[in-house]
């Protein structure tokens, strides 16, 4: 009862917030403008037809600093925009209130990841209730660079795929294979791996974002049957497997989103998704060869004896 006041209590103060600032008496909403988040989640959408056969739509958009209820009127529905996908605020030149939603001139689909985004912080709480969780994600990918940022928007920019990523097991009977397993799993690995890499050597930043997507591929290797309730594993997981899969997410977001990584930087990435402890030359795989791909086995296996 109370976590419902007190959610109450939350949602009025920013009502307040959003009225004094764009009051008459005060400046318009130019000064929130610029501490606002510039890409959005859409949470919901609808759309009505107005008396003079124009579109009103209203949407409820999501970042983690802030979330608003948003409205405008346009001679057509975009089709492009639906529930979660990404967004910008096309804002007008004066920012008004009405009924609880404030009132832009649109919202521009993002198709392409944005400098300065980090997609954890636009994950809704219907997709993640536990924020704990999207917290330590987001502290994670906040410490690597810009082009290991970009590559992991780059990979998980398609909403389903992030999405189930997210929500996805890490297996189908062993470690982390719960709901958000592999989420888990992975903010897991990457944590450990900060902990005990204490040689200068050791490329911390490549470390972590091989942990980051040594498993990202397991996204596609499972598909959950509703009527079963449990999952099973999917055609590419039965013909691929998650590492194959990675390979062919990395190396085409690298290539559409045209993300600057060194020739011999980029080979040790690839060798760190691909290797495979204890495997011979000849089945066409490698076993670890970097510090950073043999730490990752040791890593892996150390977060799954822990759960």
């Amino acid at each position: 009862m109370n976590d419902v006041l007190n959610e109450s209590r939350e949602m009025q103060i920013v009502d307040r917030l959003i009225m004094r600032l764009t009051s008459k008496a005060t400046p318009s909403l130019c000064m929130l403008i610029e501490q606002l988040p510039l890409i959005f989640r859409v949470i919901a959408i609808e759309s009505r037809l107005t008396e003079n056969n124009r579109h009103e739509i209203i949407t409820e958009i999501f970042h983690e600093q802030a979330s608003l209820r948003v409205k405008w009127t346009a001679d057509y529905v975009d089709a492009r925009l639906k529930k979660g996908c990404l967004v910008s605020i096309r804002w007008k030149g004066q920012t008004l209130c009405e009924h609880g939603a404030i009132i832009i001139s649109r919202l521009v689909l993002v198709d392409s990841p944005p400098n300065g985004l980090s997609i954890f912080e636009t994950v809704p709480t219907d997709w993640v209730w536990d924020r704990s969780l999207i917290q330590r994600a987001i502290a994670i990918y906040n410490k690597l660079p810009n082009n290991y940022q970009r590559l992991i928007n780059g990979v998980l920019w398609d909403q389903k795929r992030f999405w189930q990523f997210l929500n996805y097991p890490s297996s189908l009977n062993h470690h982390h294979a719960i709901p958000h397993g592999n989420l888990i799993h992975t903010i897991e690995v990457c944590e450990l791996a900060q902990k005990v890499t204490l040689n200068d050597s050791v490329d911390l930043n490549r470390l972590t974002l091989l942990c980051f997507l040594h498993d990202i591929g397991k996204t596609d290797e499972y598909w959950y049957h509703e009527q079963h309730q449990r999952y099973y594993m999917s055609k590419r997981g039965q013909l691929l497997g998650h590492k194959l899969t990675a390979l062919e997410w990395v190396v085409e977001a690298k290539n559409k989103y045209q993300i600057i990584i060194t020739e011999r930087e980029w080979l040790e990435i690839l060798h760190g998704i691909t290797s495979t402890q204890g495997i011979a030359d000849w089945t066409g795989f490698r076993s670890p060869k970097t510090t950073e791909s043999s730490l990752i086995s040791m890593i892996d296996n150390l977060s799954v004896k822990q759960q």
